[in-house]
């Protein structure tokens, strides 16, 4: 996800780390003040950019009026096909089901914008 600076208007993407709300833009070098509404994505607020792959980006993510973290992949859809999305749905609707000590559940999936996110626990430790 890449966020405007307000003040010079460079499309400022985000490192892994950086808290969302104290980010600064990377050419001005001035906070990019961005609101809650453009923090958002499907009524969860993206806190914390924790990392980025292949398959998406993963943010440290708060459901709107709540306080607990959870953890939040988007996933650009020009990424898949309807196939691959379909088949994607049925795997995280399996996983709902499962519980285990060492499985981090699925918790929800959507879609906004321009990505599907997939929502699931936040579990603190090093990213795998």
């Amino acid at each position: 996800m890449r966020f405007t600076c307000k003040n010079c208007g460079f499309p400022a993407s985000i490192e892994a780390g950086v808290v969302l709300a104290d980010a600064t833009c990377p050419k001005c070098d001035r906070p990019l003040e961005l609101s809650i509404e453009e923090r958002s994505i499907g009524g969860f607020e993206l806190r914390e950019k924790i990392g980025s792959g292949g398959f998406g980006t993963v943010w440290k993510a708060v459901a709107q009026g709540m306080d607990t973290a959870l953890a939040l992949k988007l996933i650009p859809k020009q990424a898949f096909s309807e196939d691959e999305r379909i088949h994607l749905l049925r795997q995280i609707r399996s996983s709902r089901h499962l519980e285990h000590p060492r499985v981090v559940a699925a918790r929800d999936f959507g879609e906004a914008q321009d990505y599907w996110y997939l929502v699931s626990d936040f579990v603190e430790g090093t990213p795998l």
